[in-house]
């Protein structure tokens, strides 16, 4: 075989490429499945995440007398409970800055 080239056939070549095609196409199928999956996670996470955030209000704004009182003072107690919360966000982040 020296100095002889091994040539493929065409037919060979050409179900090679069949082959690869399909392997992309179905690559490209599991990976938006993937993609698609971890976006629903993501999704109710988050949705998770804010319906939890809302409860914490409510109860803190049960603790704070709030059963008795108008829908405008309740609102006066959430929107000053928030900043706290934010406060303490903002001060536990600048905490973890200095410790990274």
């Amino acid at each position: 075989m020296k100095g002889k080239k091994k040539v493929k056939s065409w037919a060979l070549k050409q179900k090679e490429r069949l082959d690869r095609k399909q392997f992309l196409d179905a690559k490209k199928e599991v990976k938006a499945l993937n993609d698609q999956e971890k976006r629903d996670k993501r999704a109710a996470a988050e949705e998770k995440r804010a319906l939890k955030e809302e409860n914490e209000l409510k109860n803190q704004v049960k603790q704070m007398g709030g059963t008795r009182k108008t829908d405008a003072q309740k609102a006066r107690i959430a929107k000053r409970l928030k900043k706290q919360t934010d406060r303490k966000i903002k001060k536990e982040k600048r905490r973890q800055a200095q410790l990274l």
